[in-house]
């Protein structure tokens, strides 16, 4: 009997949304770098946006990341390599940029103490209602390797070309933690419920990701306002699950013999299909040389792969607003520039079944030497919110510390 009251818990698991996205966070935007192709540093306003294009300069461009998040009064930290990319010059006119992101990141081990319930009249084999709670466990996540290529046809008009390779590893568990109800009555008279763990499951699946996008972009640029268009088209994604079903479970006798055919136990492979899944939209307007301000909006499509093997994807709309001021250090014997960007961001992401929500702020501050260097720090607290967990808002912070190292390129442009 207990086997097939587990075998039912695991159905209504599949079927809902209680476990993590399909393919982890999303945690490309945890950079204070521009997302933006065509800018490919961050003095892109007023008379700082020629400054890479005056000689041929090549970058290597760096950031680490710091997180901490609570969460249930449950606290936790994590660290990760956010960025390295290369870019250098094949002319004056043209650079190419090579460079390593992770996409997203599902790394996460989540215990829901709270109980969930299913009543006797759900029950076909049992006339006592049960009590169950789960440990949720995710590690890995998609990274990108991407090549990037920028031409400057004119001040006015810059074209920006991105390929990316995508691939990763996900594995997914869930241990499933069964209880018999006991009741009874206090000296008041009141009902007193106790919890008695009877048995428990360990759920695992491995997801295998390989896929690709190529992105075009173009800026346009004038005295006042830049503006800035991007869209993004996705490569068919390839998804190898190791998947733990079998159409003879049922026959199973206990729960050792049932967690044998919950081990990856088979391999089905399939594709996503392919076409345009990001679109962004950037506008930039610059009070004079050293102030701006600056909007982006993001569309990003969810994936569509097959829902009865990973949770559903969801669709990201994004709105970010910054504040950015350049300050000269006209008296400094190294320091050439600073800048300081200030702002706030709004992320919902949903379907047609859930809404969640990601807002916040961000500060980053960097400073440029003479000879180009450039060091900053990032900053971003924000709340989010998971409701298809029944949880409470989640909040995080996230540290990012950055360095582009700028040297002359050994060849000559044209």
């Amino acid at each position: 009997m207990k086997k097939i009251i587990i075998l039912q818990i695991f159905s209504f698991f599949l079927g809902s949304s209680f476990s993590f996205y399909g393919y982890g966070e999303d945690i490309e935007d945890n950079q204070g770098k521009s997302q933006f192709i065509t800018e490919l540093n961050d003095f892109n306003f007023g008379n700082q946006s020629s400054s890479i294009w005056e000689n041929t300069l090549s970058i290597l461009s760096l950031q680490y990341n710091f997180t901490a998040s609570e969460i249930i009064n449950s606290d936790f930290a994590d660290s990760y390599l956010s960025n390295i990319s290369y870019t250098f010059p094949l002319s004056q006119t043209s650079y190419l940029t090579f460079g390593y992101n992770p996409s997203s990141i599902s790394n996460a081990r989540l215990f829901i103490n709270n109980f969930s319930y299913i009543g006797s009249d759900e029950l076909s084999v049992s006339d006592e209602a049960i009590a169950y709670n789960v440990l949720y466990d995710n590690d890995g996540g998609i990274s990108k390797s991407y090549l990037n290529f920028v031409r400057k046809f004119s001040k006015k008009f810059y074209l920006g070309l991105k390929y990316s390779m995508i691939y990763g590893n996900l594995e997914q568990n869930k241990i499933i933690r069964l209880y018999d109800l006991e009741y009874s009555n206090d000296d008041q008279n009141n009902l007193d419920v106790d919890y008695t763990l009877n048995d428990s499951i360990l759920i695992n699946s491995v997801n295998e990701f390989r896929g690709g996008s190529v992105q075009i972009e173009t800026n346009f640029k004038s005295k006042y306002y830049d503006l800035i268009l991007s869209t993004t088209y996705s490569l068919p994604l390839n998804i190898k699950n190791s998947f733990f079903f079998d159409e003879n479970i049922e026959n199973m006798q206990n729960l050792e013999q049932l967690q044998t055919y919950f081990q990856p136990n088979q391999i089905i492979s399939y594709e996503d299909s392919k076409g345009f899944k990001d679109a962004s939209v950037g506008f930039r307007y610059k009070i004079d040389d050293d102030y701006c301000w600056q909007l982006s909006l993001n569309h990003s499509k969810s994936y569509d792969y097959n829902g009865s093997m990973l949770n559903p994807d969801l669709d990201i709309n994004s709105l970010n607003l910054h504040y950015i001021k350049s300050k000269s250090f006209l008296n400094a014997s190294n320091l050439d520039n600073s800048i300081t960007k200030i702002g706030l961001y709004y992320k919902s992401l949903g379907n047609q079944t859930m809404q969640e929500n990601d807002y916040g702020l961000t500060l980053d501050y960097g400073i440029r030497l003479k000879d180009k260097n450039y060091f900053s720090i990032f900053i971003k607290l924000g709340q989010k919110s998971y409701k298809y967990l029944h949880l409470d808002n989640e909040s995080y912070q996230i540290f990012g510390f950055r360095m582009d190292n700028v040297e002359k390129w050994f060849l000559k442009g044209d």
